[in-house]
């Protein structure tokens, strides 16, 4: 259902067609034999591995369980990759960007491009 409006303007939609939850990505797909998380929980870092053990710890803990969380190190030294495969937990995965941003919108992006849950989330490594 559309209203008009005056004006050579184009009709606004006053309802979605379909719910926000239900809008799929273009182009994804489920890996075979492989069962989604519900969320994904991308964490964007740079050299804070204190902070980062931290907000794993708190992720981990949470009441929800069915999660994936995608830590993206902006160039992180080594002892961040270390940190993360201290958890031993198979929801968290690292990806190790060799060039700083120099923001977070870059690691963000590259974390959601991996994401696979259904709903996805921005979880700042100091918060």
């Amino acid at each position: 259902m559309t209203r008009p409006i005056t004006g050579g303007y184009r009709p606004i939609p006053t309802r979605s067609p379909t719910s926000w939850h239900s809008v799929e990505r273009a182009g994804q797909s489920a890996p075979t034999g492989r069962i989604e998380p519900l969320v994904s929980v991308v964490i964007a870092t740079h050299n804070r591995p204190a902070v980062l053990r931290q907000t794993l710890k708190s992720l981990i803990g949470q009441t929800l369980q069915d999660w994936e969380a995608i830590v993206v190190g902006d160039a992180c030294r080594p002892d961040t990759p270390a940190i993360v495969a201290a958890f031993d937990d198979c929801r968290i995965s690292y990806i190790d960007l060799p060039v700083n941003f120099g923001e977070q919108s870059g690691p963000n992006n590259i974390g959601f491009a991996r994401a696979r849950g259904r709903f996805v989330a921005i979880l700042n490594h100091d918060d």
